[in-house]
């Protein structure tokens, strides 16, 4: 499975909903006990590069199963 990422989310959401998501999308996969792939389609312009950091780091948090 692969779940995309847009990137004007990525721009535009709080860090909790950034995290909230990397979490629903991990425990769906952890519930399916399927591998998933998270990609982000593009980074917009004026993207926080501290949200990426946060993206991944959400990742490491929630996609260890």
């Amino acid at each position: 499975y692969n779940y995309l990422i847009h990137g004007k989310f990525l721009r535009d959401a709080t860090g909790q909903e950034i995290e909230a998501v990397v979490k629903r999308i991990c425990q769906m996969a952890t519930g399916m006990r399927a591998r998933l792939m998270l990609s982000v389609a593009t980074v917009a312009p004026g993207t926080d590069l501290g949200k990426i950091d946060l993206l991944l780091e959400s990742v490491n948090r929630y996609g260890r199963y």
